[in-house]
């Protein structure tokens, strides 16, 4: 039996402040748009792609859509949903978009240099902007040994 699985996650920057607006039923519903940045080798040389997706959030989701600003960086997790509508010309359009299921602060952070990475000089030290500590990375958990089936003789 096969399970059938929509769901995505992306991190990126908020390409417009959220605009949150009621349905006529009074649910909030919050949209936005938003950036996300990736790179890749074509060649010997490395390029740049910005793909834009558009986001739509109801209810308790769009509430913390709604708290973010344009330029704040992002994640996000929901589910891909096409639409479709007539644009000014009378030609039928479909739109994808992420409904949003959950929505989080995904500051950058700066790794912590080596012990040989560490200026010298006390001078070269305060010119260096200070980095940020990186969160200590968690153990995996450790794998429960698996139970075979004993196959009656």
């Amino acid at each position: 039996m096969a399970t059938n699985v929509n769901r995505t996650e992306l991190v990126g920057n908020l390409g417009n402040d959220p605009e949150a607006r009621y349905t006529a039923a009074g649910t909030l519903v919050t949209t936005a748009s938003i950036a996300v940045h990736s790179s890749f080798k074509q060649g010997e040389e490395w390029k740049e792609r910005t793909d834009w997706f558009r986001l739509v959030a109801f209810g308790e989701s769009a509430e913390h859509l709604s708290r973010f600003a344009k330029g704040e960086r992002i994640s996000v997790a929901g589910r891909l949903q096409t639409s479709e509508y007539t644009d000014r010309e009378g030609l039928k359009r479909t739109s994808v978009e992420v409904v949003v299921l959950r929505s989080e602060p995904a500051p950058l952070l700066r790794r912590v240099p080596a012990a040989s990475e560490q200026p010298a000089a006390a001078e070269e030290a305060a010119e260096e902007p200070p980095f940020a500590e990186e969160a200590p990375a968690a153990e995996p958990p450790a794998r429960k040994p698996r139970r075979r089936k004993q196959l009656a003789a």
